[in-house]
């Protein structure tokens, strides 16, 4: 998905009232911004940016997800958030493969690659495993569910 989501890519009538009020959130704050554009709001909070992909319609989510990637890749990273940062997008992954997959998987397979790279480099990303568990095996939780849900 290389386009910006439009106005009504953000629609989403089946969210109940708590995730339109998150959904009206996270689009005043990225609706048609780029995924490069996003990339100062992941600096500036990655924490607050990856709960605001946690709800968002299936679109914009599998646009800005990748944003998230990128961001995470960059040379821009906020080096205080690294750990908080590679935890929240993992953690995200996970989520949407188990309760939304129809949300993830469309982009499952450029998100791989970053997810392999985060979790054989824990180390880089100062995510302490006392804190934030082993990445290796968040690897395989991962990499079991898509290929389950790959499976025809």
């Amino acid at each position: 998905m290389a386009e910006i989501p439009t106005d009504g890519d953000w629609c989403d009538p089946q969210a109940d009232e708590v995730m339109r009020l998150d959904q009206d959130y996270a689009r005043k704050k990225m609706a048609g911004k780029s995924r490069g554009e996003v990339q100062c709001l992941f600096y500036e909070n990655v924490l607050m940016c990856a709960e605001d992909l946690r709800w968002m319609p299936r679109v914009p989510f599998q646009y800005y997800v990748l944003g998230f990637r990128d961001y995470l890749l960059s040379e821009g990273i906020n080096r205080d958030e690294m750990a908080e940062g590679a935890d929240s997008f993992l953690n995200l992954v996970l989520d949407k493969l188990t309760h939304n997959p129809d949300f993830i998987l469309p982009v499952m397979a450029e998100l791989m690659t970053a997810v392999a790279y985060l979790c054989h480099n824990q180390a880089h990303f100062e995510a302490d495993s006392g804190i934030y568990g082993d990445f290796l095996v968040r690897l395989n939780e991962i990499s079991t569910r898509y290929e389950t849900l790959s499976q025809p």
